[in-house]
C-alpha cells in the first residue's frame, strides 16, 4: 500500500488528531501520513509532536510532521509538493476512512488514466456520537 500517501491537514485540533492517527497505526495501514499542521498555538504543536513522535515507534516512521503557518490552501500546495508516492488522500484530521477503500481507489485510478479523482460516501456522527 506504499502507493498513496495520506495527508491530513491539521489546524489547532490535536483532540482530533490523536484519534485519527491512533485508528490508522492500530489498523496497521502501512502508508506514509504527511501531517500539514497550521497551528498557531503552541501547547496544540507541542501535543502533535508528542503524538506523532509517539506512534512513529510503532508506525515504522511513516509519519511526517510539517508545521506551517500559511493560509490553508497554500500550506496544502505545499505539501502535495512533498507527496512521494503515485497517490495522495487529502483526509481531514475529523473524517476516518477504510483501507479497503484506498485500495480500490487505486486500482480504480490505475485503470483509468484519464481519472484524476475518487471520492466515497461519508459516514457522520453527532456530537453525542449516534449515527447521522
Amino acid at each position: 500500500m506504499q502507493n498513496c500517501t495520506i495527508l491530513i491537514p491539521t489546524f489547532n485540533r490535536s483532540r482530533y488528531l490523536k484519534p485519527l492517527l491512533e485508528y490508522i497505526v492500530n489498523n496497521k495501514y502501512n502508508m506514509p501520513i504527511l501531517i500539514s499542521d497550521g497551528s498557531n498555538i503552541q501547547s496544540e504543536i507541542d501535543s502533535n509532536k508528542i503524538i506523532i513522535n509517539k506512534l512513529n515507534k510503532d508506525y515504522s516512521n511513516l509519519i511526517t510532521h510539517i508545521i506551517d503557518d500559511s493560509f490553508f490552501m497554500e500550506r496544502l500546495n505545499t505539501s502535495i509538493k512533498k507527496v512521494d508516492t503515485k497517490y495522495c488522500k487529502i483526509n481531514m484530521d475529523d473524517d476516518f476512512f477504510s483501507k479497503e477503500f484506498i485500495d480500490e481507489a487505486v486500482i480504480e485510478l490505475d485503470n483509468n488514466k484519464d481519472y484524476s479523482i475518487i471520492t466515497g460516501y461519508n459516514l457522520g456522527y453527532n456530537k453525542n456520537r449516534t449515527n447521522l
